[in-house]
């Protein structure tokens, strides 16, 4: 069943520098905004109020002369809530002035930006991709949970950061690299157990999806040469596993008679193997942006991009799950919490 929320959550955010609450943070807080992206680093911005009477003093002053850079951030939204919606690093620290009080806006990103901090050229000799994801993780002092595959081959860096390297490798495989649950997460998505219910008309406030044609082919295909063998390899992929319950772009462009075969030459896959991952994951890629929407509702914390959502009370066509592709949790004292979400989906009907 999918989960229920409430019809809305009034709280202002809790936030959390080096380990320690910090309360006078959330009292003098305007604004903050955290972006999760499905693929690469998420950041937060916290905007402050940093004027105001001192401990021990009399007249007022700069409250927030303490903040550091790279200090840890966690920050928490929603009622009684253990988790945090973001767990970062402080990366830049900016001052505002000639707008009322002084203000301050802490700047921060999880700790995946690591990886785009090393730049290198190199080779990773006769190693799997999931061996390459837990050298990467390793040298940013992370955990790694990779599920990409366990073939050998040869991996070239070229004059790119760890970051750049690693989604380069798994793009075309639509894997697609973040951090989660405080490890770097390097394997397919994978369905929701227990999806978001969204009720139009209650904690759903704005909806707009659209069934869009354009860009979609109805097959996906993947050429290169194999110098072991001295022989041609391709693949083409028109299907996606498990098979939709609904209409994907591809039925709809083969039920129109419209051309809709692509090819994809680069990256230039150097075996079978390679051509094979490569169409599916390109085929896949495409084909999960058919149905693409934004999505407002009353502030969730637990959302989170990676997860699915599930629409009710919209038409059939719309119903049911959708893969949460981009999520931005925000708050401010005009709007109070609300989060923002990018949703996809890979075909048109009701998928209960």
């Amino acid at each position: 069943m999918p989960e229920e929320s409430a019809a809305f959550i009034s709280v202002r955010p809790r936030i959390s520098i080096a380990g320690s609450n910090r309360a006078d943070i959330g009292e003098s807080l305007v604004e903050t905004t955290v972006e999760q992206p499905l693929c690469g680093s998420a950041h937060a911005e916290v905007r402050l109020i940093n004027w105001g009477p001192l401990e021990g003093q009399q007249q007022p002053g700069f409250r927030f002369t303490d903040l550091r850079l790279g200090q840890t951030l966690d920050l928490f939204m929603g009622d009684n809530s253990e988790s945090p919606v973001f767990e970062g690093e402080i990366t830049a620290i900016e001052e505002r002035y000639g707008d009322g009080a002084p203000q301050l806006v802490l700047l921060a990103q999880d700790k995946l930006h690591h990886l785009g901090r090393e730049r290198h050229s190199r080779t990773f000799d006769d190693q799997s991709l999931d061996d390459v994801a837990q050298a990467l993780a390793q040298e940013a002092n992370l955990q790694c949970n990779a599920n990409i595959s366990s073939s050998s081959a040869t991996w070239h860096q070229l004059n790119e950061s760890n970051l750049a390297f690693l989604m380069r490798l798994t793009r075309p495989l639509d894997i697609l690299p973040r951090l989660q649950g405080g490890q770097l997460r390097v394997r397919p998505e994978e369905q929701d157990s227990n999806p978001h219910s969204v009720q139009v008309g209650n904690n759903a406030l704005k909806l707009r999806i659209i069934a869009d044609l354009n860009r979609q082919p109805n097959s996906a295909e993947s050429r290169g040469f194999d110098p072991s063998s001295d022989e041609s390899v391709s693949h083409e992929a028109d299907g996606l596993q498990p098979a939709p319950s609904g209409e994907t772009a591809g039925d709809n462009i083969s039920r129109l008679g419209w051309p809709g075969e692509e090819s994809f030459p680069a990256p230039f896959v150097i075996n079978q193997s390679q051509a094979e991952s490569h169409a599916t994951g390109r085929f896949k890629q495409r084909a999960r942006k058919f149905l693409d929407g934004d999505l407002v509702c009353n502030g969730e914390p637990t959302l989170r991009s990676g997860r699915e959502v599930e629409l009710q009370e919209v038409s059939p066509r719309l119903q049911g799950r959708y893969l949460i592709s981009h999520c931005i949790h925000r708050f401010n004292a005009e709007e109070g919490y609300k989060t923002r979400l990018r949703i996809n989906r890979s075909f048109i009907g009701d998928s209960s």
